[in-house]
């Protein structure tokens, strides 16, 4: 994978993959609930597991901007939890944002793990 052609094609890959997996946050945050599929996870699971891969996907998106991508994501989770609050059938949880938060730090020990493993072997 040394061929900078390859690099390019991989780079730009995580970077759509990461800006779609967004947006796919941001529409099932704002659709109504009744639209949102059932996962067979339980709703604070489901926040943890969604804000882990994108914090995941961020981070190795753009490996050198670590600490805006985390507060980023983060951020994001906490304004689409406002925004739920004028969603008729939505509503606004502190446990939410607190998963997300969960999350996001998952995400980021899993890069850090997964690094330090590749890096140091």
């Amino acid at each position: 994978m040394s061929d900078p052609v390859t690099r390019k094609r991989w780079a730009r890959i995580r970077i759509i993959a990461f800006w779609w997996f967004a947006a796919a946050i941001i529409a099932g945050s704002v659709m109504p609930a009744a639209q949102i599929p059932e996962t067979g996870l339980s709703d604070k699971l489901g926040h943890v597991a969604a804000y882990g891969i994108l914090a995941l996907l961020g981070l190795y998106a753009y490996q050198r901007h670590a600490p805006l991508v985390l507060a980023g994501a983060f951020g994001l989770g906490a304004a689409l939890e406002m925004v739920q609050s004028f969603i008729p059938t939505r509503s606004f949880e502190w446990l939410d944002i607190a998963a997300n938060g969960a999350g996001v730090l998952l995400g980021f020990l899993v890069v850090a793990v997964v690094n330090r493993k590749v890096v140091g072997s």
